[in-house]
């Protein structure tokens, strides 16, 4: 629903959020798949973060996009990354950020709509025995 009534959002207009969760799927098959010998390495380090408290180790994240009232999310699971900068430095952070503008945009798109519809005002007017529909409202 792309129209021209509105100037789209952009992630300079909005609070971004960065939500890293716990990641319930199993490291192991999920982490890496190059090689025994690096995929172990790969599953040690990360289960070494995780003991050291690093919820970036292994992780689902959320990223939240809001504009007053409005706000979409996109989420990503079995994230492993050094820390929060490092997820943002990623291609996945740019493309989520994108995918919830997009999803602000259609909301704000479609409420204005409905909005300005809800703003005409039909009545009945009687015209030579007939009826017409007549718009009771200044510039639609």
């Amino acid at each position: 629903m792309k129209t021209n009534f509105l100037i789209p959002l952009t992630a300079k207009d909005c609070e971004i959020k960065i939500i890293a969760e716990q990641e319930y799927a199993q490291i192991e098959g999920n982490a890496s798949a190059i090689d025994d010998e690096t995929d172990t390495r790969i599953i040690d380090e990360i289960c070494y973060e995780l003991e050291r408290g690093n919820i970036w180790a292994w992780c689902s994240v959320e990223v939240k996009v809001s504009w007053h009232n409005f706000s979409a999310s996109d989420y990503l699971g079995c994230c492993s990354y050094e820390n929060e900068q490092d997820f943002r430095n990623s291609g996945y952070f740019l493309d989520m950020v994108d995918t919830c503008l997009e999803n602000l945009n259609a909301q704000r798109e479609k409420c204005y709509i409905e909005l300005r519809e809800d703003q005409v005002k039909w009545r009945l007017k009687s015209i030579s025995g007939g009826y017409k529909w007549v718009i009771n409202s200044k510039d639609i």
